[in-house]
C-alpha cells in the first residue's frame, strides 16, 4: 500500500542530502517556481551555474 508519509520523509532526506547550493537551486525552481533566470538574478550567479546545479541536483536524487 502506497504510503505518502513515508516517500516525503525519504524525499526530504534525500534533499537534505545535497550541498547547500544543489539543494537551494531545487528548492528555488521544483518547490517554489522561479525561473532559471529568476534563480541566476537571486542567487547572483549564471544561467548556466543554475542549469548545471539544477541538472547535478536531480541527478543526485534520482540516485
Amino acid at each position: 500500500m502506497f504510503n505518502p508519509t513515508i516517500n516525503l520523509n525519504h524525499s526530504q532526506e534525500a534533499l537534505d542530502a545535497l550541498s547547500p547550493e544543489l539543494r537551494q537551486a531545487i528548492n528555488l525552481s521544483y518547490f517554489s517556481g522561479f525561473t532559471t533566470e529568476q534563480i541566476a538574478g537571486l542567487l547572483g550567479v549564471t544561467i548556466e551555474d543554475v542549469e548545471e546545479r539544477l541538472r547535478a541536483g536531480f541527478a543526485a536524487l534520482a540516485g
